[in-house]
């Protein structure tokens, strides 16, 4: 097992040497936390995180992750959700993760673009493959990179 994840965790970091460049969505949970870890330790500062402050997220959630990631000394981008301003997600369908992570992580391609970041990255893993994650479709959509598969990101 130990040599498994060993095996995993090389190639989690040849793959961040060969990005060069990336933007990890950083909600402050494991999967973000550690690959925000990994990403900088192989990328510096060409590592971002962007956690996302929306109102419909705790404070007290918003407040862990900042010092997390400070405490971690990794590039943090903070942007407001706007998901509150959307009267479909406002209707409480049953597909509103799908369209909230669709429109967040559109803001995040956007905001890669302008700085010339090559990809965008997310923690989301096996673990969410578990429960009804409607929103990871927006990310396979949007062509995000995930811890989810198989392999250790999504291409």
């Amino acid at each position: 097992m130990v040599h498994r994840l060993s095996d995993t965790l090389s190639k989690l970091k040849k793959i961040l040497s060969e990005m060069d460049s990336v933007l990890i969505a950083y909600s402050g949970g494991t999967g973000s936390t550690f690959l925000a870890k990994i990403a900088s330790e192989k990328l510096g500062k060409k590592a971002f995180t962007v956690t996302i402050d929306s109102k419909i997220h705790p404070r007290s959630e918003m407040e862990e992750a900042r010092k997390t990631i400070q405490q971690l000394g990794i590039n943090n981008i903070i942007i407001r959700g706007s998901e509150l301003q959307n009267d479909t997600f406002l209707s409480n369908p049953k597909e509103r993760c799908y369209l909230c992570k669709k429109e967040i992580f559109s803001k995040l391609k956007r905001m890669a673009e302008k700085k010339s970041i090559n990809f965008i990255a997310d923690g989301s893993n096996c673990d969410d493959l578990n429960e009804n994650r409607p929103g990871l479709m927006a990310l396979c959509e949007l062509k995000i990179r995930s811890l989810y598969k198989k392999q250790v990101f999504l291409k």
